[in-house]
């Protein structure tokens, strides 16, 4: 199940800068062929061959260098940057960015400048470093209103807006998105407009999948309307990872089905991999692991030849999911091993800490919770240095959970009632409840019948509450089936005061939801 951000609206890349006029006259013809290669590489970059075109760029490059032409330089150096991000290379993509952002405030262009720092944001967001992308966007935001740039502008509230949601702020998320969607409008930007659309169904899928269906239905029209075919196929991912967050799996799996086709005819490779990620994720949640790990394994090599090392490292957690659930272990002790010091290695915080959990997981069910604690506890200070407020409070349900397993109540009561409030404040609904369970049946394990007994309720309650959002009468019966067992538990303990609860955990995953 993979973790898939927000849209980010990639601010255009500038190709290429015209030299000095000074540059111009005296060494016209290597000014010349500097620009040729700008452009030359700027077409491969297009066709997705971005290997060629760093070869390329590194030719401008250092022909630039030798004439001291600083903005052609500057320019070179985005573009390798731009590139290297392009296949998930993204160290080298920060250090080139870092170089070309440094030359462009040398010569004071600050609409480049601006347009670097939002790159730099895009690339701390997709390695999980979700706090240095929230500064390098405000940066930007600053310069773009600075130059009244009122499109870019409208991109960089769209980019914190992502940032907040991945982070579990979905309140400052909608404020940014709100932000950004009028003044889309009034550029009559429609590709902007429906790329914060989709952004606002994301955010609206925790809770009010209603909501998120009307924006994501608004968005479908726009990209059809303007016959962006990879557009559309992005929408109906995103209808389908809704459709599977209720349980309504079939609609799901048709979903993704209309939309994979549409991948392979436009050849988004990426895309592609994602979509065949997202139809294991449901196979594997109706209970067919067989599928879910063809899946899964269609989609990792394709990961691994475009070099895009993060959602390799997701794709290997994900089989080690499947495994651990069908008593393979040991294999997803060896998928898990071989994504952590992939996600080290490309500094992804957010998803490292997601895989520490996992391991945690492992450790939890094969009877070793001294090493879950220890890992849960390497995973809790990454999810609170990142921000990450939804998977902190994660972590420590887990925790819970584990000294509950040990018979520690009172330890269990102190990590979920730390997690409680910070769900509530993030307005993660879902494990609000699922936590609220966990203490219930904590009170049940030791016969303190009366608090279970209010806990189920309190949890019941919650998830009744997410509910009576979805106004479809059809998907508000298939979010009530998903209750059953919670009202079991509550029946038994009223009946015999104690009942075969399963025990809840709400394990860090992946939301598959697609950026534009």
């Amino acid at each position: 199940m993979l973790t898939l951000a927000p849209a980010l609206v990639l601010l255009p890349v500038t190709v290429p800068l015209m030299a000095q006029p000074s540059v111009a006259q005296t060494q016209n013809l290597q000014v010349e062929e500097v620009e040729r290669l700008l452009e030359e590489a700027w077409q491969m970059t297009l066709q997705g061959q971005s290997l060629r075109a760093i070869e390329t760029l590194q030719q401008s490059l250092a022909i630039a260098q030798k004439l001291q032409a600083r903005e052609l330089e500057a320019t070179a150096l985005y573009e390798i940057g731009f590139n290297y991000n392009k296949i998930g290379q993204r160290q080298q993509s920060l250090d080139y960015f870092n170089q070309a952002l440094a030359i462009f405030r040398e010569v004071e262009n600050r609409s480049e400048e601006a347009i670097t720092l939002s790159k730099l944001g895009t690339v701390y967001k997709k390695i999980g470093q979700p706090q240095k992308a929230l500064d390098y966007f405000n940066q930007a935001l600053l310069i773009f209103r600075e130059l009244e740039n009122r499109l870019r502008e409208a991109t960089i509230l769209n980019n914190l807006g992502a940032v907040y949601d991945d982070i579990g702020q979905p309140q400052k998320a909608l404020d940014y998105y709100n932000q950004a969607l009028p003044i889309f409008r009034e550029m009559d930007d429609l590709s902007g407009e429906a790329t914060t659309l989709n952004n606002l169904g994301k955010v609206y899928n925790i809770g009010q999948p209603q909501k998120a269906l009307d924006y994501l239905n608004q968005a479908l029209l726009i990209f059809r309307e303007m016959d962006d075919r990879s557009g559309e196929a992005t929408i109906l991912n995103n209808l389908g990872e809704i459709y599977r967050a209720i349980g309504q799996l079939q609609e799901a799996l048709d979903y993704y089905n209309q939309a994979l086709p549409i991948l392979r005819e436009v050849s988004n490779r990426s895309m592609e991999a994602i979509t065949l990620n997202n139809l294991g994720g449901v196979y594997y949640a109706i209970g067919q692991p067989q599928k879910a790990l063809d899946y899964y394994n269609q989609a990792l090599p394709i990961f691994q030849e475009l070099e895009n090392r993060s959602e390799e490292a997701t794709i290997l957690n994900n089989l080690g999911v499947v495994y651990l659930d069908i008593g393979q272990s040991q294999k997803a002790f060896i998928h898990y091993s071989q994504a952590l010091p992939i996600l080290r290695e490309v500094s992804n915080r957010l998803m490292e800490a997601i895989t520490l959990n996992n391991l945690g997981e492992f450790y939890r069910v094969i009877g070793q919770p001294q090493k879950a604690l220890d890992y849960y506890n390497q995973a809790l200070p990454i999810h609170r240095e990142v921000g990450d407020h939804s998977g902190e409070a994660t972590t420590l349900n887990n925790l819970g959970s584990v000294y509950d397993d040990i018979g520690k109540p009172q330890k269990a009561f102190d990590y979920y009632n730390k997690a409680l409030p910070i769900l509530k404040e993030v307005g993660n609904r879902s494990t609000e409840a699922i936590t609220l369970s966990n203490i219930g049946f904590s009170y049940e394990n030791q016969g303190k019948t009366a608090q279970a007994i209010d806990f189920y309720q309190q949890a019941i309650k919650v998830r009744e509450s997410i509910q009576g959002n979805i106004k479809v009468s059809e998907l508000k019966a298939s979010f009530a089936s998903q209750q059953v067992g919670a009202y079991e538990r509550l029946i038994n303990l009223y009946s015999t005061s104690r009942s075969n609860a399963v025990h809840l955990n709400k394990w860090s995953r992946f939301d598959r939801f697609f950026p534009c």
